[in-house]
């Protein structure tokens, strides 16, 4: 049996690890949300740059088209019209390389930010465990202490009960 005292250690020391304990699971769920979102404002720039890139190739076009037209109506001849809508044709297609380029590029960005995060996620979850694993020893340590000294109070009780019987 233990002595108030011991009794009073005990719950100290299993409430502290209790306490550790459920800290250790909301640091975690923490963790995991702060690099997501870490992940998500990455990922939201890289398809912001993307949007206005888009947009500024759509007013180019429209520029492209706007020129073509007017470079039609000037035209004297079907051999110059057939060269402008030539040239025209081949302006949007650098066009939609282009674009297709950035998507191209922001995709992989995209992607590596995602490997990134996963990376600093499972970096960051070995560190915690290993600090948490430290911080619980040290707590189950303290458990440990006073179950110790319940046994040698016990033991010591045990041997003055044989020595009273003697007498």
């Amino acid at each position: 049996s233990m002595t108030p005292e011991q009794e009073e250690n005990f719950n100290q020391a299993k409430k502290e690890f209790d306490e550790v304990m459920q800290k250790q699971r909301q640091a975690e769920t923490q963790l995991a949300r702060d690099i997501q979102s870490s992940e998500d404002d990455l990922i939201n720039a890289e398809l912001d740059a993307l949007m206005a890139l888009e947009a500024e190739l759509d007013e180019r076009r429209q520029e492209i088209d706007a020129e073509y037209e007017r470079r039609k109506a000037m035209a004297g001849s079907d051999a110059d019209r057939t060269e402008i809508t030539h040239e025209h044709l081949v302006s949007l297609q650098k066009l939609d390389d282009e674009l297709r380029d950035h998507r191209n590029n922001a995709q992989q960005a995209m992607n590596k930010i995602h490997g990134d995060m996963r990376a600093r996620l499972r970096a960051a979850k070995q560190q915690l465990k290993e600090q948490q694993t430290r911080e619980r020893d040290e707590k189950l340590q303290a458990i440990e202490e006073v179950r110790k000294s319940v046994e040698e109070k016990n033991e010591v009780n045990d041997l003055i009960e044989q020595l009273d019987m003697k007498d």
